[in-house]
């Protein structure tokens, strides 16, 4: 960065004032550095560091401020909770390399396919969560989970060459009276799931 330094009237700067910008200049930079450094931070602590997706922490957060909403504006809040089928055999087969590059690719997909206002997690090996508010009625439901279902099993993924079909089971909880924090919403969508 560049800092600056004017006077009013034509003169030099002396020494010590040379210093003493110079001093100014140092603690300023080394105060950006460690405010992004402190950002860095932040970030890989509320994101999955594969997938670059929000962590099961941040979407709590999210979850919690969302429930919110829904309970103030009486509308419907969903949690989907996606695992991927399927899974355990590429990482057995091909190796972790390759079941790390078809998450990286799943969140692709599933980001794609959701709406701008709708959230998703990776909740870690390959379970993912997924928040959807203000949908109206089963059938934009029905229509969100194929969109997502199509996104992981139409087409392969393919790794090293290989083709890769996987298979995808969702869960669903809509948030009610019943649902006092976001782990209970979570933990229903996971119990739908199986």
């Amino acid at each position: 960065g560049v800092i600056e330094a004017a006077s009013r009237s034509p003169r030099r700067f002396a020494r010590d004032e040379l210093t003493f910008l110079q001093s100014v200049a140092e603690l300023l930079a080394a105060a950006l550095a460690r405010s992004l450094v402190e950002a860095q931070v932040r970030h890989q602590a509320l994101h999955d560091a594969l997938t670059g997706l929000p962590t099961r922490g941040l979407f709590r957060d999210l979850l919690a401020q969302a429930l919110a909403r829904s309970r103030r504006n009486h509308t419907t809040l969903l949690v989907l909770f996606a695992d991927l089928d399927g899974f355990k055999q590429v990482n057995d087969s091909l190796g972790h390399h390759a079941g790390d590059e078809v998450l990286v690719g799943v969140a692709g997909r599933l980001t794609g396919v959701l709406r701008s206002s709708d959230s998703l997690a990776r909740l870690g090996g390959d379970e993912f969560l997924m928040l959807l508010e203000e949908v109206e009625g089963d059938q934009e439901l029905g229509r969100a989970i194929a969109r997502v279902r199509e996104a992981i099993t139409d087409t392969p993924f393919v790794i090293d060459g290989h083709p890769l079909a996987l298979d995808v089971t969702i869960g669903v909880a809509r948030a009610d009276e019943s649902h006092r924090s976001p782990e209970d919403l979570i933990r229903d969508a996971d119990a739908a799931m199986y």
